[in-house]
């Protein structure tokens, strides 16, 4: 059958020599296919595996999410949200205060150079 040879293709690929993105991808997928064929136990050892890899590979931080979005917050604590209408005819480019934010949050956490 068709299903079982593409799944033994995926299980064959893991004695490959593969990048970590590649294995996450691989371990995902396998997931998935087993997701598909009720076979929830197996499904979920592989969707584990995707995820420790993944987040062994990433470098998000809760933390910095919180210092942005205070420092969002604060900038607009006293904003004028009426000189949005009054200054729109005019297009002001309000992406740019975002861009001041981020700048600004990576440069105090020493992610810009």
């Amino acid at each position: 059958k068709i299903e079982k040879k593409h799944y033994e293709k995926m299980i064959n690929k893991m004695k490959l020599n593969l990048n970590n993105e590649q294995k996450i991808y691989l371990f995902f997928a396998l997931g998935k296919a087993n997701e598909d064929k009720s076979n929830y136990s197996e499904a979920l050892e592989f969707f584990k595996k995707g995820n420790k890899l993944k987040r062994m590979n990433s470098d998000y931080s809760i933390d910095k999410d919180i210092q942005l979005f205070s420092s969002i917050k604060s900038m607009f604590e006293n904003f004028n949200f009426n000189l949005i209408s009054k200054n729109y005819k005019k297009k002001t480019n309000f992406y740019s205060w975002y861009a001041k934010i981020r700048y600004n949050f990576n440069r105090t956490n020493n992610l810009v150079s």
